[in-house]
């Protein structure tokens, strides 16, 4: 049989401590609510800019034509659909 030879053990990596600049850290800490207020933004200037179809324009003109929760109903009377629909 022949001898196996001994495993040569690995060099050990010496490990460095990674050094983040303070204007890193504050992007990273405040990234997620940077990107969730452009969000709202966009959809702000979407929803102001927003043009009504047919189909919702019939229903702000039935909830704007009443004058109570009754007539609400009542209204709703001339809709297509269910009232819960």
């Amino acid at each position: 049989m022949a001898k196996k030879s001994p495993k040569k053990p690995e060099p050990v990596k010496a490990r460095v401590a990674k050094v983040e600049s303070p204007a890193s850290i504050k992007l990273k800490l405040y990234f997620p609510y940077l990107l969730t207020a452009l969000f709202f933004l966009l959809s702000l200037i979407g929803v102001l800019n927003h043009e009504m179809w047919r189909d919702e324009y019939q229903a702000w003109m039935v909830a704007t034509g009443a004058d109570s929760i009754a007539g609400l109903f009542q209204n709703l009377k001339y809709d297509g659909h269910a009232g819960l629909w």
